[in-house]
C-alpha cells in the first residue's frame, strides 16, 4: 500500500523553493577592464641608517583581467615630488621604474604629481618618524610537523624589538627581504603580523616580533628586515587589502567595496589609479643567514 508523505514533509516540499530564491541574488560581474588604470608602487622614505636615498616609483598600466600578459610599465610619464620646499623631478630608468634621491624630512608633506596621458594625478603624505629597531635576531625553527607550513619546513625566521613611542599615535609595517627579494605578499594572515597599531602596547616595548614568518631562510641567505612608520591612512588601506583576501564566499556576504588608494585622478575623478604612494620612516637591518 502506498504510504502518504506526512505533514513535515509537505512542510519541507514547500519551504526549499523559498529557501532557495531568498538566498538568490544576482550579481553582475564584469571582469574586462574596460578602463585602463594607473598602477602606482613605492613612495618616499626616511630611513634611520642616512637621510640621501634614491627614491623609486614605479607606474604601470592595468589590463584586462583575462588578458595573458602581465601590468604594461609607463615609460611617458613626467613624475614630480615636492615637500614645500623643493621639488624632485624622477628620471624614467627603465621598466617603468622612476628615481630621485631625495633627502626626505620628518614632518614635512609630500606630494606626489603626476603627467600621463593628458590626465594629472596626485596623492600627498605627512613624513613619519622611523622608530628603531633595537634588537634583531635570527631564529631556527624546525616546522616538519607543522600541517600548515608551506615552502622549507626548516630554516631561519627574523625577531625584531623595538620601543614604541608613548608621546603619539603609531602605525607599523613590517617586511622581510631574503637575498633582496622582498616576501611580502597580500594574504589574511598579514591582517594580523604585518600591519599594527599601538592602541595596547602604546609607550611599550615589544620583543621578539617574527617577521613574516610564513618563510624560513636557509644557510648564507641575506635576511633584510624594515619597520616603517606608516599613516593612519596606509594602515586603513593595508587593513582593507588583507581583508579582503580573507574573505569567505559564503551565501549572504556582503560584496566588498572598491579598494581605492590616496592617488586621485584630478583630471577624470571616475579614472582613479590604483596602489599607494607611501610615505614612511623605516628602520632597516640585515644579518646573513650562518
Amino acid at each position: 500500500m502506498k504510504k502518504e508523505p506526512n505533514i513535515a514533509t509537505h512542510f519541507i516540499l514547500f519551504c526549499l523553493p523559498l529557501l532557495f530564491l531568498s538566498c538568490e541574488e544576482v550579481v553582475d560581474i564584469d571582469l574586462k577592464n574596460r578602463t585602463s588604470r594607473l598602477v602606482i608602487e613605492g613612495g618616499i622614505f626616511l630611513y634611520d641608517e642616512g637621510d640621501n636615498h634614491v627614491q623609486r616609483i614605479q607606474l604601470k598600466n592595468s589590463v584586462d583581467f583575462f588578458s595573458n600578459v602581465s601590468s604594461e610599465p609607463i615609460a611617458d610619464a613626467q613624475v614630480s615630488v615636492t615637500d614645500g620646499f623643493n621639488q624632485f623631478n624622477f628620471v624614467h630608468q627603465g621598466n617603468g621604474v622612476y628615481e630621485q634621491v631625495v633627502a626626505a624630512v620628518s614632518g614635512r608633506t609630500y606630494t606626489l604629481t603626476i603627467n600621463w596621458k593628458q590626465q594629472q594625478f596626485q596623492a600627498s603624505g605627512v613624513m613619519q618618524q622611523a622608530v628603531a629597531i633595537e634588537k634583531y635576531d635570527l631564529e631556527y625553527k624546525d616546522l616538519t610537523n607543522d600541517p600548515f607550513a608551506d615552502g622549507n619546513k626548516t630554516g631561519y625566521v627574523a625577531n625584531i624589538s623595538f620601543t614604541d613611542p608613548a608621546s603619539s599615535r603609531n602605525f607599523y609595517l613590517l617586511k622581510l627581504f631574503i637575498n633582496g627579494q622582498p616576501t611580502f605578499i597580500p594574504d589574511p594572515g598579514n591582517r594580523l603580523n604585518a600591519i599594527s597599531e599601538d592602541q595596547y602596547y602604546n609607550g611599550k616595548t615589544l620583543n621578539d616580533v617574527e617577521v613574516n614568518n610564513e618563510y624560513l631562510a636557509q644557510p648564507l641567505d641575506e635576511m633584510t628586515v624594515q619597520l616603517l612608520s606608516i599613516s593612519v591612512a596606509q594602515y586603513d588601506f593595508y587593513y582593507e587589502l588583507f581583508s579582503l583576501t580573507s574573505s569567505n564566499s559564503l551565501l549572504g556576504d556582503p560584496p566588498r567595496s572598491r579598494l581605492i588608494g590616496n592617488v586621485a585622478n584630478l583630471s577624470q575623478p571616475n579614472n582613479w589609479a590604483l596602489g599607494f604612494f607611501q610615505v614612511a620612516g623605516v628602520s632597516q637591518r640585515s644579518k646573513q643567514v650562518p
